[in-house]
Formats: C-alpha cells, sequence, structure tokens
C-alpha cells in the first residue's frame, strides 16, 4: 500500500453528505398503427437510467429517463410488446463544493401502468434519487501560543481509510448475432429480448479499469413452425470495455454497475435459408464504485519542553481495508393457492427483479434483505401472466472477520422459475450480490492546541508535559527542572523507573 508523510498534516476522503429526493412521472404513450389493440396488460418491464449530472453550488442537478416495454395480450389473443421512453429532471440540495465525488442511484417506486384505451397507455411512477458526496477533510492542527513551530514536537499515527472513486461512460454499442439452435423452431418475429448483467468483473490498474460483463436473459419469439406459438430462448452474451479511471490502481476494489437499453432485435436466415439468425443491437453504461486504501500521518498529540499545551481533539471516522465480497443464495418460497389458481396453462416466460434490497453484517456474515418481484406468463386461452412478491434474507460469510461495514452492493436475481409439484407452487431463484465491505473505526485527532510559556505566571499551565528517554530516571529529570523527586513521584504515581511512561508531569517550582 502507498504510504505518505505530511508532516503532521494530511488529508482524507469522507463521505459529509447522503441526500434523498423523489422525483414524479407521469406521461401517456399512444401505441403505433402496427399493433394490434390492447385486451390485457400482462407485465412491465421498466428501467431508469442516468442521462446527466450536473454540480454547481450547493445543488446536484441530474437528468433520466424511464424506460417501459409492456407485454400485452393483443385483441387478436396474440402476444406484443411495446417499449417507450418517459424524461425527467430534477435537483437535489446537497452540502458540499463543486468539486466532490458525487454518486447518483434512481430506484423507481410506485410504477403503476394501466389502459386508457385499446391503443394508449399512462405511466405514474416515482423515481427515489439517492445522493452521496464524498469531500476531501483537511487534517491540519491550529497551534496558538507563543512557541515557535521548530520547538513543538509531534507524535503521529497512521490513519488508513478508503478513497473513493466514481467514473462512468456511456452509450457503448454492441451488435451480436444469435443462433438459434436445431432443437428450437424457427423463427417468425422476435416479440422481447431481456438481457441483464449476470456477473461483472473489474480489474483496476494505472488510470484504467478493465471491465468485463457477463449479460444474461432470453429472446421471445413467435415461432415460424406454429402459428401464434411462442418459444423462449436463453441467451447468454460476454462483453469487456477498457474505462478511463484516473484514480485506478492495481490495489483499487471495485463494482461495476451495467445498464442495458436500447435492445432491437432483428430477424435473418442463416446459410441454410431457415430464419434461425437473431441480429441483436444494444446499448449499455457502465459505472465503476472503486475503493482504494490510503495512508496520511496525522498528529495525536503534541508537546514543547518547558511549556504547557491545551489541546482539543477531534474525531475521525474511516472506513479502513476495503475488501471485495462476491457471492449468492438460492431462494425458495411457496406461493400463495389463491395466485395458483390463475394459472391454466404452461408456463412460458418468468423474470424477477429485485426491489428494496439492504444490507447489514452480523456476527462475521454479509445480510442481505429484500423483496424479488416475479412475473410468470403462462398460455391459457391466448396469453396471461401472473406476478408474485417473494421476501428473501440471505446471508455470505465474509472471511475477513474485522470487515463491519457494507459500502456499497449490487443485488441482482437470476434463474427465474416457478415450478409446481403436483399440490403446490413454488418460486425459486438465485440472488447474487456483488459487494464492497470496509473496516469502520475512529482516529483521535488534535484539532487546535494552545502553548503556554513557563513564565507567562502561575493562573495556567500548572505543569510541564516532558517526554524521558529510556535512560531518565526520577532523579534525572529533577536535577533537571530543579524540582524535589518526591514531588515528580507524587504527581505521576510512578518509582524510580519511569522508562514504561510516555509522558510525565513536572510541577512547578513556587
Amino acid at each position: 500500500m502507498e504510504q505518505k508523510n505530511y508532516n503532521g498534516e494530511g488529508s482524507i476522503i469522507k463521505k459529509n453528505f447522503s441526500g434523498e429526493n423523489q422525483t414524479e412521472v407521469v406521461c401517456e404513450y399512444t401505441l403505433p398503427d402496427y399493433f394490434p389493440d390492447i385486451k390485457r396488460i400482462l407485465h412491465v418491464f421498466s428501467d431508469v437510467r442516468k442521462m446527466g449530472m450536473y454540480v454547481s453550488d450547493d445543488k446536484i442537478e441530474y437528468e433520466g429517463c424511464v424506460s417501459c416495454s409492456v407485454l400485452y395480450r393483443g385483441e387478436d389473443k396474440s402476444l406484443q410488446c411495446a417499449e417507450f421512453k418517459a424524461e425527467f429532471s430534477d435537483r437535489i440540495q446537497i452540502k458540499g463544493e463543486n468539486d466532490a465525488v458525487c454518486d447518483v442511484v434512481f430506484s423507481p417506486k410506485n410504477m403503476t401502468l394501466r389502459a386508457l384505451t385499446p391503443r394508449k397507455v399512462s405511466l405514474k411512477a416515482r423515481i427515489e434519487t439517492h445522493t452521496d458526496v464524498w469531500e476531501e477533510e483537511r487534517i491540519t492542527p491550529e497551534i496558538k501560543g507563543v512557541i515557535s513551530e521548530d520547538k513543538i514536537e509531534r507524535l503521529t499515527q497512521n490513519i488508513g481509510f478508503s478513497e473513493i472513486s466514481v467514473c462512468e461512460e456511456t452509450g457503448i454499442g454492441v451488435s451480436e448475432d444469435i443462433n438459434v439452435p436445431d432443437n428450437m423452431p424457427t423463427v417468425e418475429r422476435v416479440i422481447h429480448t431481456l438481457i441483464h448483467p449476470h456477473q461483472t468483473e473489474v480489474k483496476g490498474a494505472e488510470g484504467k479499469a478493465f471491465v468485463r460483463t457477463e449479460l444474461r436473459g432470453a429472446v421471445v419469439y413467435e415461432t415460424g413452425d406454429t402459428a401464434g406459438k411462442i418459444a423462449v430462448m436463453p441467451v447468454s452474451i460476454s462483453v469487456s470495455h477498457i474505462v478511463q479511471c484516473e484514480n485506478m490502481t492495481d490495489d483499487s476494489v471495485c463494482i461495476g454497475k451495467i445498464n442495458v437499453y436500447d435492445i432491437t432485435s432483428a430477424v435473418t436466415e442463416n446459410t441454410n435459408g431457415e430464419k434461425r439468425v437473431i441480429e441483436l443491437d444494444f446499448l449499455y453504461d457502465i459505472k465503476i464504485l472503486s475503493s482504494t486504501e490510503k495512508f496520511v500521518t496525522a498528529p495525536y498529540d503534541m508537546y514543547a519542553v518547558g511549556c504547557s499545551g491545551f489541546p482539543e481533539y477531534k474525531s475521525i471516522k474511516c472506513d479502513k481495508s476495503p475488501y471485495s465480497l462476491k457471492g449468492n443464495f438460492s431462494v425458495n418460497a411457496q406461493l400463495e393457492k389463491d395466485v395458483c389458481e390463475n394459472i391454466t396453462g404452461n408456463i412460458s416466460l418468468c423474470t424477477g427483479n429485485v426491489e428494496n434490497a439492504s444490507y447489514s453484517i452480523n456476527d462475521g456474515r454479509l445480510v442481505c434483505t429484500g423483496t424479488c418481484d416475479i412475473c410468470a406468463v403462462y398460455e391459457g386461452e391466448g396469453y396471461d401472466s401472473v406476478r408474485v412478491s417473494v421476501p428473501f434474507k440471505g446471508e455470505i460469510d465474509i472471511p475477513q472477520k474485522n470487515l463491519n461495514k457494507a459500502v456499497c452492493a449490487v443485488c441482482r436475481c437470476g434463474d427465474v422459475k416457478i415450478r409446481y409439484d403436483g399440490e403446490n407452487y413454488f418460486a425459486d431463484t438465485e440472488i447474487y450480490v456483488d459487494s464492497v465491505l470496509s473496516e469502520e473505526c475512529n482516529y483521535n485527532v488534535i484539532q487546535s492546541i494552545g502553548f503556554e510559556n513557563k513564565a507567562d505566571g502561575d493562573n495556567r499551565g500548572t505543569f510541564t508535559f516532558y517526554y524521558p528517554t529510556s535512560d531518565e530516571g526520577v532523579w534525572d529529570v529533577a536535577k533537571k527542572y530543579g524540582v524535589p523527586t518526591e514531588v515528580i513521584k507524587s504527581a505521576n504515581g510512578i518509582s524510580d523507573l519511569i522508562s514504561h511512561k510516555n509522558v510525565i508531569l513536572i510541577p512547578k517550582k513556587h
């Protein structure tokens, strides 16, 4: 680890503000003419992404976009998916400076979509915005009094802290051809494509971050073999990119957050003339939160021989020893019977999203709680769907038992299934967690100190602080200051052996 000495002065990067804000989004969307009328809305796939952020004075101005994919059953009993976007902007008051390190995270809450007419839908959503601000805090003790700087001795400590940095890159384009296996039917029309980040690996280097992400999902399409029938084909895509991150080092501990959007699909023929190739195009954004352990030297004590010091201390809370922890756990829940009674056919598509995730550390384990919102589309008379919320709580062992704080984490669900055992329905999913943990600790440092020369009077400073060498005894110190040995012993509660003491008090001679 890099270690710096600031001669008793230093600075750390610490979080000094966390704020919340809410933005209401309301919009209407009319179906294009080539879409059939809406008979029943089955599910809404939604995502919120940041489009811009501007820090000025005491506020952060941000812009975002809500993307919605409306999966519905048409009047002609077909399965359809229409997509639209709603942009929004807002601001949040902060406590910070223009050059602060900021992070803005959006979470959609209470998102509802309903059909106003067979050709028009309305969206209402509340977007919760969470903002974190990290700033530099100087550790510079203020020295007061008549003593000159060169007469002051410092006792220092190394303060360890996790320096936070946030870097982003947006609008990275990907084109990929997906081949439909021979054991699946040919493609007549792509209805919807789901792609979510499954696992992201970030490796830091000097000024760069190497990001590799495995994307998983499914392509829902209408088959060419049987009119009106759908098939779901799993897809897995690996993408990699290099992001320029000024503060990145080989020792940085990182989380990569990936957002996929603007997915388009087109059907083409393979070399045999069969519709078994899906041309997939999409964009994705990368946000990297990295933490690198730094050290700064700061004073915890000061003294000057022959002068009394009156220090004022302050406590600095730091996150240190950053550590990356990845893990997963299974969630298996029996569904309510009144929900399952609505399932009248085979389940064709099952998806899930994690909502209201929270993290804590208890007894050497990372505890993750939240809700998995699961939607299952099934074939009946036409198509229909059920939606269930499955609460979960899982634990992941932490190898380093000194870690006691979850700095940041990403939680997502995958491998979502709804199964039937002949009597009951169950929801099964895997919860994947990627987190950065730290050791939260406190340091006491001198904020200011006032020195008073012992010749200035007897109203204050009735003692001199003295740091003896290892070979000095009480008699040596008494001789140096002209104070009886018994007076020094009584003031400090010591014998002739004082080498084990850090400091002794020498009463003034009257």
